[in-house]
C-alpha cells in the first residue's frame, strides 16, 4: 500500500471531472484503478461517475493505492433520485 492522495498539488496539470469507470450500467474502458493509473501518468486526477450510483468506495480504494481519484454520486432517477441517506451514506466514506 503506498501514500493515499489527498490534495492537487503543484504537479496536478488537470483534473477530468467525469469520468465513467466500471462496473456500469453501460461497458467501459477501465476500471477506477486502470482510470487512476492513467490519469496519474499524464499528471491529471479524475472524479469516477457511474450511473448505478456512488462511486466513494472505488475511489477510496485507488487513492489507498496512491492514485488520483476522487468519487461522486448520481441523484437521478435510476439511482433512486435526490435522497439525503444516499448523501449521508456517501460522506461516511471518510477521505473522498
Amino acid at each position: 500500500m503506498t501514500t493515499p492522495v489527498d490534495e492537487p498539488g503543484p504537479s496536478t496539470r488537470f483534473i477530468d471531472v467525469h469520468y465513467h469507470a466500471n462496473p456500469d450500467a453501460f461497458i467501459r474502458r477501465h476500471g477506477a484503478m486502470e482510470a487512476g493509473r492513467c490519469y496519474a501518468k499524464a499528471q491529471g486526477r479524475v472524479v469516477l461517475k457511474n450511473h448505478l450510483g456512488c462511486t466513494a468506495a472505488q475511489a477510496w480504494e485507488a487513492r489507498q493505492e496512491g492514485f488520483p481519484v476522487s468519487g461522486s454520486l448520481v441523484l437521478n432517477e435510476i439511482a433512486g433520485g435526490v435522497d439525503h441517506r444516499v448523501v449521508e451514506r456517501s460522506l461516511c466514506l471518510r477521505g473522498d
